[in-house]
């Protein structure tokens, strides 16, 4: 298989049936692990990771990161100046081209030579933004979010393991949110 039919995003019920089923099964850091894999893969990026977002809510850390066909270590960021930054404070973001013109201050996006970008932010049973999930990849993403509810249920699970107060890993809401694809030519 070619790197180009690798990453063609699967068909939009397709994918999201390859992410729930990849991910439950697995519950704490295996999960983190399988969620942003499962991600990248049905939605044909490049990057996908999850963060939890400081105490001092200035900087976030990714729980698992996945990029070009692998997990990477996990890395620490500081939110101002990044596409996270409004995802970090509640809002869903989609920039489907130029997020390196966007955001010239954040350099791992020169590093991961990345183009789009699209986050959503977990939140804690209260409402309280706890991290983020977030996708990003080297060619446009042009169809953006669309609220979809089945397709909360990996980001809701996601949140319980983030949140430092509730160890046990509970579902919490999340925003609404649907699968950025990018469109196959």
């Amino acid at each position: 298989m070619s790197d180009q039919q690798d990453k063609q995003p699967l068909p939009e019920d397709a994918a999201l049936r390859a992410i729930v089923e990849g991910v439950e099964s697995e519950t704490g850091d295996r999960f983190f692990a399988s969620l942003v894999q499962h991600l990248a893969s049905a939605l044909g990026a490049q990057y996908a990771f999850v963060s939890e977002l400081s105490d001092d809510r200035k900087r976030f850390r990714t729980r698992a990161l996945w990029g070009r066909g692998a997990f990477l270590p996990n890395i620490d960021v500081p939110l101002a100046g990044t596409p996270c930054e409004g995802v970090l404070n509640g809002q869903m973001s989609h920039f489907p081209e130029r997020l390196q013109e966007l955001f010239p201050a954040d350099r791992a996006l020169g590093d991961w030579g990345v183009h789009s970008y699209c986050g959503v932010p977990l939140v804690d049973p209260a409402g309280v933004v706890v991290g983020h999930l977030a996708i990003c990849d080297d060619e446009p993403m042009w169809d953006g979010p669309q609220p979809d509810a089945e397709a909360r249920h990996p980001a809701e699970r996601g949140a319980g393991f983030v949140d430092p107060r509730n160890v046990a890993g509970g579902a919490a809401p999340a925003a609404d949110h649907g699968s950025p694809r990018k469109r196959a030519s």
